[in-house]
């Protein structure tokens, strides 16, 4: 990360301004400072659409998110679901915002 004069103030990322402005529980989701983001880990969410198909919702630490779809075993959706977000189709933002109406105020990733 760089540093000095005109390395700019990080702590004022566009990212962490969207996430200080969300509704509560969505600004948990997300980092706010740099020290946040230097520990933060992603928020997931499944949704079954059948036993044998998942989609799972990751956020991202700009301020972001994105949906995941994938067919699977149905034997353990909790381990099952990092599958999905390593070989799944990305949902187009319009199926995703669908089924998680919970992130309206959250950018779809692109």
């Amino acid at each position: 990360m760089p540093t000095g004069e005109g390395a700019g103030d990080m702590s004022e990322h566009p990212a962490f301004t969207r996430a200080k402005a969300l509704p509560e529980p969505l600004r948990a989701m997300f980092p706010h400072t740099v020290e946040e983001a230097k520990g933060w880990k992603p928020h997931t969410r499944t949704v079954a659409l059948a036993s044998r198909v998942l989609v799972v919702m990751r956020t991202r630490v700009e301020c972001a998110w994105a949906a995941y779809i994938d067919a699977v075993p149905g034997h353990n959706h909790d381990h099952e679901e990092a599958d999905v977000l390593t070989h799944g189709t990305k949902l187009l933002e319009k199926h995703a915002r669908f089924l998680f109406p919970e992130m309206k105020d959250v950018p779809y990733a692109h």
